[in-house]
C-alpha cells in the first residue's frame, strides 16, 4: 500500500509538471515530463540508498557487504538523499535535453513545486509503515486523532497513539508547493528570472531539521547525532553560501569577510541546533540548571525546542537576507538565471 501511494505521488508530480510545461510552452511537454520524473525517481532511489549505506558503513558494508545496497527496508534509506537525488537527477536530465524546453534552470523552477508535491505524497505514504514515521507517544486523549496522531496496533487489542510526524512533513511540503505555485502565478516571470528550486529546497531542509528531531525512530545516527539533521544543516549552509557567491558574481566583486556574515551566523545557528539535540539526548545533565527559570529544572525538553526554534528562525532570516541581495544584484545586471 505504501509503495503504491508513493508511486502515485510520482504520477501526480508528472501530471502537474506536464501541465506546467504547457504554460511554459515546452516543445515536447509529455516526453519532457515523463523522462524528467523517471530520471528523478531513479536517481533519488540510488542516492537515497548510497547515502544511508555510506553513513552507516559499519552496519551495512562491514556486515553485509554489497548486499547492503539491496536491502529494501524503508528505515535503510535516506529521505534527504532521495530528495537531493531526485532534484539533481531532474537538473542533469534537463541540462541534457535543454533544446526540448525553455532551458534547464527555468524548467527546473517549473519542476520545483511538482517535486515538493511528490515528496509530500511520499511522506503521506509512511502512514502505512508502522512506527517509522511517528514521534512520541500521545498521552493527551484530546490529541488522539488523525492526522495529528497515528494509532499503532500491536495486536491482541493493544494499541497506542503516537504523533504523526510524517503528516507534519507532508503538510509542510504541500505548503512549500502551494506557495511556490502562487508566487509563480502572481509573478509570471519568476520561474525564468528567479531561483524557486533553490528556495523551496532550502525551506524543506530547514523544517526537516525540526521534524527529524521529533521522529522517535531513526536508524541513521552517529551516537546522538541524527545524520539526516546534519545533512539538512549542511544543505542550508550550502544555499546561504551559494547566494553569497552568486551575489558577488553578479556584482563582479570579491567575497569579503563582511559578505560572509550570513554564513557565519548560519554556522552559529547550526551549533545551537547541536546544543538543543544534546539537551534532548542527555537531558539528565541539565536538570536543576536555571537557564530559563524553573521550567528547565523539571523538564529541559521544552527549552531544547525553544533553542532549536530560535536557531531555525535565524537561518530563515539569513536566507531572506541573502536571497534579496542575490535577486537585487541579478536584477541590476539584467541576468536571466
Amino acid at each position: 500500500m505504501s509503495i503504491l501511494i508513493a508511486l502515485g505521488g510520482v504520477v501526480l508530480s508528472c501530471l502537474l509538471f506536464r501541465f506546467r510545461l504547457r504554460g511554459g510552452r515546452s516543445e515536447r511537454p509529455w516526453l519532457t515530463a515523463l523522462l524528467t520524473c523517471g530520471v528523478a525517481l531513479i536517481c533519488g532511489v540510488i542516492l537515497s540508498k548510497l547515502v544511508y549505506a555510506l553513513c552507516q558503513f559499519q552496519r551495512t558494508f562491514m556486515l553485509s557487504g554489497f548486499g547492503a545496497l539491496f536491502a529494501s527496508g524503508i528505515d535503510q534509506f535516506s529521505f534527504v538523499g532521495f530528495a537531493a537525488g531526485s532534484m539533481l537527477g531532474a537538473r542533469v536530465f534537463l541540462n541534457l535535453v535543454e533544446h526540448t524546453s525553455l532551458g534547464s534552470v527555468p524548467t527546473l523552477n517549473l519542476y520545483a513545486p511538482c517535486w515538493a508535491l511528490m515528496l509530500a505524497v511520499i511522506r503521506f505514504s509512511e502512514h502505512w509503515q508502522g512506527i517509522y514515521g511517528v514521534g512520541e507517544m500521545i498521552e493527551n486523549e484530546a490529541h488522539q486523532f488523525f492526522p495529528l496522531g497515528q494509532m499503532i496496533d500491536y495486536g491482541g487489542g493493544v494499541y497506542y497513539w503516537f504523533y504523526a510526524v510524517n503528516m507534519f512533513e507532508c503538510a509542510w511540503a504541500l505548503i512549500c508547493c502551494g506557495v511556490c505555485l502562487l508566487v509563480q502565478k502572481i509573478r509570471k516571470d519568476t520561474y525564468k528570472t528567479g531561483f524557486s528550486a533553490e528556495r523551496i529546497c532550502f525551506y524543506l531542509c530547514l523544517l526537516q531539521i525540526l521534524f527529524q528531531s521529533l521522529r522517535a525512530s531513526d536508524n541513521n545516527k552517529w551516537l546522538f547525532v541524527r545524520v539526516e539533521q546534519l545533512l539538512c544543516g549542511l544543505l542550508v549552509l550550502f544555499f546561504i553560501i551559494r547566494y553569497i557567491w552568486m551575489t558577488a558574481h553578479f556584482r563582479k566583486e570579491k567575497i569579503t569577510v563582511a559578505s560572509c556574515v550570513p554564513a557565519i551566523v548560519t554556522v552559529a545557528a547550526i551549533l545551537l541546533v547541536v546544543l538543543a539535540e544534546f539537551i534532548l539526548d542527555k537531558s539528565v545533565y541539565f536538570y536543576g540548571i536555571p537557564l530559563m527559570g524553573p521550567a528547565i529544572e523539571n523538564d529541559p525538553v521544552p527549552v531544547a525546542y525553544i533553542i532549536m526554534g530560535i536557531a531555525l528562525a535565524i537561518m530563515a532570516a539569513m536566507e531572506v537576507w541573502t536571497a534579496k541581495l542575490r535577486f537585487d544584484a541579478q536584477k541590476q545586471k539584467h541576468f536571466v538565471y
